[in-house]
């Protein structure tokens, strides 16, 4: 909060804005010392703060936005992705390897705002941990993404029955349904989409000392594959390639991958599936210094 990334942050940041809190808090003894957050926060429960806060957050989202006159209209994504925390992979000093710590997010793109974390046990994995989360969403009128490791049927299905859309990445844990989509989309195919034009996406970015020139190419042809009625929802395959060159070495580099979704339209599949890496949201809520707090007022 305020930028802060340690108690000492929080102290400073109290001390410098004591007069402007002193307004809101009544603060009678000064500002309070980092021994002092640090007592306080150590008996809040982090889940239910994490959750205090979302739910903060959503129920107040549309004030928060015309406050920074942000644009309330688009279309929601939610990144499921599951994360392994560093150096837990080890015993402490030794090389000895035990299992991970692992963490399913779920990432709302759109808001900036991490919905829920949830620690995935020993005795599972992220797939029912992100079933189980998605049963419980009001996906209407959102985007689901997610990698391949997620890319199950059921998932899928949770995701249509709460009335969400998804576009979904596809690898060799389907491997039929991959061969499948892999083998469609030969040389002749890529051409004839490209050169209809409706379903086809080019964009081209300069990123560090690389030039990306990323290719979407989308059909809407389904009916044929074997797989066209397991995957609910299902509406359009789509062929993406990464083109990458560096500047100043000349070297280059080209990734190829396979999504398929229950949308048919290739720039918002683009969106989706450019923006599930990403981490930031897709326009910036705060300005970078904020030279006075800034005062929301909530059920005005």
């Amino acid at each position: 909060m305020s930028g802060a990334e340690s108690i000492i942050d929080i102290a400073d940041f109290a001390l410098v804005r004591n007069a402007w809190l002193d307004k809101h808090f009544r603060i009678k003894h000064g500002a309070p010392s980092h021994d002092t957050f640090r007592r306080v926060l150590s008996i809040v429960d982090s889940n239910m703060l994490q959750k205090a806060t979302v739910t903060f957050l959503l129920d107040n989202i549309k004030v928060i936005k015309r406050a920074f006159h942000i644009d309330e209209d688009l279309t929601k994504q939610y990144c499921v992705d599951g994360k392994a925390s560093r150096g837990t992979g080890r015993l402490t000093d030794t090389e000895r390897e035990i299992r991970q710590l692992q963490t399913l997010h779920v990432y709302d793109r759109t808001d900036g705002i991490c919905l829920e974390s949830k620690a995935i046990g020993d005795k599972t994995n992220e797939i029912p941990v992100a079933q189980e989360i998605l049963r419980l969403m009001d996906l209407r009128g959102s985007i689901v993404s997610f990698d391949a490791l997620n890319t199950q049927i059921a998932t899928v299905a949770a995701i249509v029955d709460q009335k969400g859309d998804y576009v979904a990445a596809l690898k060799g844990n389907q491997p039929d349904f991959h061969n499948e989509v892999a083998s469609y989309f030969t040389a002749k195919r890529l051409r004839q989409i490209k050169e209809g034009g409706n379903n086809y996406l080019e964009v081209k970015e300069k990123k560090h000392n690389c030039i990306e020139v990323r290719k979407y190419y989308l059909t809407k042809n389904v009916s044929w594959l074997l797989q066209a009625k397991t995957w609910k929802g299902l509406k359009s395959l789509i062929y993406y390639t990464l083109h990458t060159e560096n500047v100043n070495t000349g070297k280059t580099t080209t990734q190829t991958h396979y999504y398929f979704s229950s949308i048919a339209d290739v720039k918002t599949c683009a969106d989706a599936i450019r923006g599930h890496w990403s981490i930031l949201p897709r326009q910036k809520f705060y300005p970078d210094i904020l030279t006075e707090p800034i005062i929301i007022t909530i059920g005005a």
